[in-house]
């Protein structure tokens, strides 16, 4: 199966423009020190016989990865991060190869090997682009280069936010990509905690994330729900409930 589509996308290519700030970077890496899910994440039974190469996308300070290590003591990982200041804070490891780049640069920077396991934690959400089609594009080829990437037998690890809507004909994810894209508006919701401001957020449905990955070529093989957030007034204003979190295990189709 083909890509999903021929325009690059590298870091270089996308400019500042839809970074997310050192502000922003610095509250992910507290936070994802001990992140919550870690132990449903680790806790996922992975159908392979044997993991012997994983890949980590948008790794951050490493703090998962260097658990998957532990939980595979075979395994060889790389981690994947196009933030120099979170590679940074990576600790060295002998299994553990760290690299600064989008993984939109990955077939060019690590055009090998292929991997057993590829690990994407709210990260898709992430790649923003000018209007919500073009973010569209953009995540699904991206699932279609790691898809690409899996040794035979491999399996796609991701998990995301989503936030379905109880309103017919609303998406309350096109909503916050419209809000949170809001240059003008971005100090005063900065200043509110969207660290995404003037920069873009894309979550989507449940049902919109298996839509972009069944156009991605991937088949859902286990769908488990780590999450799901309590009712808050702020997000029923957007139509959005039920919210929460999803793992998904995935192979090509």
């Amino acid at each position: 199966m083909g890509r999903a589509s021929a325009r690059p996308y590298s870091t270089v290519a996308v400019g500042e423009r839809h970074r997310l700030p050192p502000s922003a970077l610095e509250n992910y890496d507290q936070a994802f020190r001990d992140f919550e899910p870690y132990a449903a994440l680790l806790g996922a039974e992975v159908d392979i016989d044997e993991v012997g190469t994983i890949l980590d996308v948008g790794g951050g300070n490493g703090a998962f990865v260097d658990r998957l290590l532990a939980k595979y003591p075979a395994a060889q990982a790389w981690l994947v991060d196009d933030a120099p200041q979170m590679i940074a804070r990576n600790v060295p490891h002998d299994r553990k190869q760290t690299m600064c780049a989008s993984v939109f640069d990955l077939e060019l920077r690590l055009p090998e090997p292929r991997f057993d396991l590829i690990t994407v934690n709210v990260l898709l959400h992430h790649l923003v682009d000018d209007s919500p089609m073009e973010t569209r594009e953009r995540v699904v080829e991206c699932l279609a280069l790691l898809r690409d990437r899996l040794q035979t037998g491999g399996v796609m690890a991701i998990y995301e936010q989503f936030y379905d809507s109880f309103v017919p004909g609303i998406d309350p994810g096109e909503l916050i990509f419209g809000i949170t894209r809001l240059r003008a508006a971005a100090p005063l919701l900065r200043a509110l905690g969207f660290a995404t401001a003037g920069i873009g957020v894309a979550f989507r449905s449940r049902r919109g994330w298996l839509e972009l990955f069944a156009e991605a070529g991937l088949r859902v093989s286990v769908e488990q729900t780590l999450h799901l957030d309590r009712l808050r007034l702020s997000r029923l204003g957007l139509g959005a409930y039920p919210i929460g979190a999803h793992l998904w295990l995935l192979r090509p189709a």
